[in-house]
């Protein structure tokens, strides 16, 4: 007797299309590992089909290996997986998510209305792709991002897994989300002067420029940008936001502003005003202090992918792809 069942059939469109972004390398991985455990049939046929869902810079990077080692890597999803790896998780790969775990906080600029239980998600899975950590350096990591006021609500001496924590925070979600002494609409006010985006909404506020960062909190969320220091000190040069970035803009990074005019449109190194800046950096930064030293590294180490994956995409504006990889004709000389 056929009993009714729901009958899964899975497509190519099922497989998430991926651009070569290294940051979004290991969610679009699960999503794929989740669709190879159906079977071993699925997961032998995902090493030919999913790089018809590469686009972009992982499209052009598949294309310019050679035939035989594309086919070496279509066998299956594991050597598939590995090809991938070798190719895109290098030692910067790595360094850049050390940094990005390191510097993950809760409710910082780029989720500024993010819950307690959505930051654990956020930074356990940045820890876990940085490096391997116990349990319990894992739980201390969490915390350190978090707001003070989270350790008189959970006692994470008591706690021996992750799991236990995530608990904790959603049980406790909304006293740590408003924190000891506040309530909600108060927080919710206080919240939306802070500034989503590092511009610090001049242009809606229709503030004279330069006044914009005399409001202390805007200033202090400058603070939570990777790569600032409060000895940079106020741009000398006028704000110049139509010069934009050739990559990821800071504000989409979320590295401080150009030092030199205070955009967040554009790196140091992209600005008008880099020449006459450099001289002035040089001239007031002789002797400069460590820890303005180690956000200059945290800087630099926050655009490391960025000069690599431009070049890249200029390589591939001028190379002729084919579109799918079942349409490839092989290499005569390779038959």
């Amino acid at each position: 007797m056929d009993f009714p069942h729901i009958e899964v059939k899975i497509k190519a469109e099922h497989i998430e299309e991926w651009d070569g972004d290294a940051d979004k390398l290991v969610d679009w991985m699960e999503g794929i590992n989740f669709i190879a455990d159906r079977s071993p049939i699925v997961w032998k046929q995902l090493g030919s089909i999913v790089p018809t869902r590469f686009k972009k810079n992982a499209k052009m990077c598949w294309y310019s290996l050679p035939w035989v080692c594309r086919a070496d890597a279509s066998e299956d999803w594991d050597a598939l997986k590995a090809e991938i790896r070798s190719y895109y998780m290098g030692g910067s790969w790595l360094n850049r998510q050390k940094l990005r775990a390191k510097n993950a906080t809760y409710r910082n600029l780029t989720a500024p209305k993010e819950k307690p239980s959505e930051y654990y998600i956020c930074k356990l899975k940045l820890l876990h792709t940085a490096e391997a950590y116990t349990q319990t350096k894992l739980i201390l990591a969490i915390m350190e991002g978090a707001p003070k006021y989270w350790h008189s609500v959970i006692d994470t001496s008591t706690l021996r897994h992750t799991v236990d924590l995530q608990d904790k925070i959603i049980y406790h979600e909304d006293a740590l989300m408003y924190g000891p002494g506040s309530s909600a609409d108060g927080f919710e006010r206080f919240e939306r002067r802070i500034p989503h985006k590092v511009e610090a909404n001049r242009a809606a506020k229709m503030l004279p420029r330069g006044k914009a960062t005399d409001n202390p909190i805007k200033r202090d969320a400058h603070a939570y940008l990777i790569g600032f220091h409060k000895d940079l000190g106020k741009p000398p040069f006028p704000q110049d936001d139509r010069t934009l970035a050739k990559g990821k803009s800071p504000e989409e990074k979320g590295t401080r502003p150009c030092r030199h005019c205070g955009s967040p449109k554009h790196e140091d190194n992209e600005c008008k005003y880099s020449k006459k800046g450099a001289r002035k950096v040089k001239a007031n930064f002789a002797n400069p202090s460590e820890d303005y030293l180690e956000a200059m590294s945290a800087y630099e180490e926050a655009n490391l992918g960025e000069t690599s994956e431009e070049e890249d995409a200029e390589v591939g504006d001028e190379a002729e792809i084919e579109d799918n990889v079942f349409d490839e004709e092989e290499p005569e000389s390779e038959n």
